[in-house]
């Protein structure tokens, strides 16, 4: 049986707040490894995530541990060419009828959404807009996690065909 180990690290490229939440910084990634490939689909925890992940990107360290079935004593680090971060709306349009997801998935990321004066703004004007964050956020995803294009597309799934 042959036995492939793939270990992947996921970072946001500027070091944010230092001060922030813990929590804030959450990155959730699963893998598939084929005979010729290995897929990660990864998504960031919550909407402050996911604003920081489509402005700043992610980069995507491979370190390979095992070789020829034996461990190696130092792993090999690898940084796979980024940022990962959304393609521009225009690259985006080519594939606008590949899936029913895709086009949703680009409209919570570049549709228009509801600017609001903190200062003079209503406790409901605030709500509204916490709730329609919320809801980009969660569509997105949800898109991705139906499309793998929408993924790719979004900075949020690679594929590595170089292994071994």
């Amino acid at each position: 049986m042959n036995l492939r180990i793939y270990i992947a690290i996921i970072s946001l490229l500027p070091s944010f707040s230092l001060a922030q939440n813990q929590d804030s910084s959450e990155v959730f990634m699963i893998s598939r490894v084929t005979n010729d490939a290995v897929k990660l689909r990864w998504a960031p925890a919550n909407y402050v995530r996911w604003i920081q992940a489509r402005n700043y990107g992610f980069t995507l360290e491979r370190y390979t541990v095992v070789r020829n079935g034996k461990l190696l004593k130092t792993p090999e680090k690898k940084t796979i060419p980024g940022p990962f971060k959304p393609k521009p709306l225009s690259e985006w349009e080519p594939y606008q009828d590949v899936d029913d997801f895709l086009p949703i998935a680009a409209e919570a990321l570049y549709g228009e959404n509801m600017e609001i004066n903190i200062g003079q703004a209503s406790i409901e004007e605030l709500v509204k807009k916490g709730q329609e964050q919320e809801q980009r956020f969660g569509f997105h995803l949800f898109s991705c996690d139906h499309s793998p294009k929408a993924a790719e597309l979004s900075g949020l799934m690679y594929t590595d065909n170089d292994i071994k």
